[in-house]
């Protein structure tokens, strides 16, 4: 199973038993604050899931009704759980803020705080795998769903620091409090994950691909490149697009500026991985180098 399929599927799996922990802890202490947390996670479970889908289908190849690929499908499932997030966060502040008016007897304090430990241990450990593999593979949605899940663990450790505190102090008001202050974390993160997304589809540019792409052209050896132009880059998921155009010399016949051409493009796909690179050449009177 490709790599970033089967991080999609850990995190589903992995997100829906951490989803029933949590609400087992709820369950058993009737805390605001544990219940922003297993809220939050429905929202991890919803998104893993829609991730999955567009991991598999950003896969695959081009064909005739989208020539540039599927990629950008993982943007769509980032934007998504950005919503899902922002929608959960919403939904967490009004609960915790209902509680702060009301307040609920809270019960089982040491169960509950047990339980949402293990399940911040469980999401930390997957937050950083999944962040780590949608870095690697160029995968949007592995890598927000990942960041999504590392904010699931600050939730969570409020939810510990809520409960500890109760204890200590007896003032209930501090847990649906602290789960005010999870639900404008949480609402942070959404626009913070919306953001990645509408980049992706706006096609935002990415300097360091720019960077890598010069530094390639300046160390290439080939004389019949005077000059270059127009250098674009733009995602499309884990694939990349570059366009350029070169300049070479006019007296060359149309076959030997292609073969420049294929030098170039072959080139600049070894210093991109997972790109693909299209030339077009222009002739130039002048043999000095000036790159535009």
């Amino acid at each position: 199973m490709e790599v970033t399929l089967r991080a999609g599927l850990i995190s589903l799996v992995l997100g829906t038993l951490i989803t029933g922990t949590k609400f087992a802890a709820y369950f058993f202490t009737q805390s605001a604050v544990i219940l922003s947390d297993a809220m939050e996670s429905i929202a991890n479970v919803a998104a893993a899931a829609f991730g999955l889908f567009a991991v598999s289908l950003a896969r695959k190849p081009p064909d005739e009704n989208h020539p540039y690929g599927h990629g950008k499908v993982e943007y769509l499932s980032a934007g998504f759980e950005g919503g899902m997030i922002f929608v959960a966060g919403a939904l967490i502040l009004w609960e915790a803020g209902s509680r702060l008016l009301h307040h609920v007897e809270i019960q089982a304090i040491p169960l509950g705080i047990a339980l949402t430990a293990v399940a911040a241990i469980l999401n930390g450990l997957l937050g950083i795998y999944l962040v780590r593999v949608g870095k690697a593979h160029l995968s949007p949605a592995i890598e927000a769903d990942g960041r999504h899940i590392l904010t699931d663990v600050v939730t969570s450790g409020a939810a510990i620091v809520g409960l500890i505190l109760v204890v200590v102090t007896g003032k209930v008001w501090l847990d649906p409090a602290l789960a005010i202050g999870a639900a404008f974390y949480i609402l942070w993160t959404a626009t913070s994950l919306l953001r990645v997304a509408i980049a992706g589809v706006m096609d935002e540019l990415h300097p360091e691909d720019i960077t890598k792409l010069e530094i390639a052209l300046a160390s290439l050896q080939e004389p019949n490149l005077l000059s270059y132009s127009d250098l674009r880059t733009r995602r499309h998921g884990h694939r990349r697009h570059v366009d350029l155009t070169i300049h070479v010399p006019e007296d060359l016949t149309v076959k030997q500026g292609h073969d420049v051409a294929d030098r170039v493009e072959a080139t600049l796909e070894a210093a991109l991985p997972n790109s693909e690179v299209l030339c077009h050449v222009e002739p130039q009177i002048s043999r000095e180098f000036v790159k535009k």
